[in-house]
């Protein structure tokens, strides 16, 4: 017995159409089903009618009828997970399998350029200094200091962030440090704008490198919190979370934990939804598969 066409009028319906089928559950799964072997003739128990009591308080009319189950072909078809390699990569080759020298050249022109643009001159950094700035990023990141200039002082000096570059010169790349031509951006007003604008060929040059990582079989799409206090309209509260400020992002991720697809969320968007009867998540889960 499967449950389809829940009448919420209140009375009995006479129509049989196939057509008002809008659900299946199997029979042993159901507490309304009934077993025609046990109470004599099979036709007389092909439509039922039960009470269901909402959670408003509301009584419903629910009529049952006997269909078959709707069989789906879930068979995997991709390449089988490889096996992990003989040898570990370093921390500096993951680095570089998502961060390439194509992004890095990239952030050092569009800093450069930033740079002519804002004050008439080049700040001239090529690619081996754009790479030690992002280095620094990443030290500055594990080892927290309250202040920049107290990894250069004498009585906290950290030798991983001070013997790469002077102070004003970091400063002056963390001044004019950009990823994008301003130039381009589209006024908040425009169909297309983009509230990523500013940071748009970096994070699709992650997800492109994340989509190209060999696929296992089961994996889970959910939003994750990258956690800020940061000014941004981007910053969402949720206070459920561990981290409670932060941009959300949905992701697809394997069994093992691996980031294989996402998209940060923006905000609520004006924008037609491909399949608008899936809803927000539903659109989320189409997308990223």
């Amino acid at each position: 017995m499967h449950l389809i066409e829940p009448d919420f009028g209140g009375g009995d319906r006479e129509s049989d159409n196939d057509e008002d089928e809008v659900a299946n559950i199997p029979a042993e799964e159901s507490d309304y089903s009934s077993s025609s072997e046990d109470e004599g003739d099979s036709d007389s128990h092909d439509d039922q009618n039960v009470d269901v009591v909402a959670d408003n308080g509301t009584m419903y009319d629910v009529r049952w009828r006997k269909r078959d189950p709707v069989i789906y072909d879930v068979a995997f078809r991709g390449e089988p997970f490889p096996p992990p390699p003989l040898e570990d990569k370093t921390p500096y080759q993951y680095f570089k399998q998502f961060f390439d020298d194509d992004l890095i050249d990239l952030l050092a022109d569009q800093t450069n350029l930033y740079s002519v643009q804002s004050t008439g001159t080049s700040i001239n950094v090529n690619h081996n200094e754009m790479e030690m700035y992002l280095g620094m990023l990443v030290m500055l990141s594990i080892i927290t200091l309250p202040q920049i200039r107290m990894y250069w002082g004498k009585a906290t000096r950290i030798p991983a962030v001070a013997d790469i570059m002077p102070i004003n010169r970091f400063e002056r790349l963390k001044q004019f440090f950009h990823c994008n031509d301003n130039s381009k951006n589209l006024p908040n007003t425009d169909k297309d704008f983009d509230k990523l604008f500013k940071v748009r060929p970096v994070l699709d040059s992650l997800r492109e490198k994340c989509r190209q990582l060999p696929e296992e079989e089961n994996h889970s799409i959910d939003e994750q919190i990258i956690p800020t206090k940061s000014r941004t309209s981007l910053k969402q509260y949720l206070p459920n979370k561990p981290n409670k400020w932060g941009i959300k992002v949905w992701a697809r991720c394997g069994v093992s934990g691996i980031l294989y697809d996402f998209e940060v969320y923006t905000g609520k968007s004006n924008k037609a939804q491909e399949n608008p009867e899936l809803l927000m998540g539903g659109n989320v889960v189409c997308r990223l598969t």
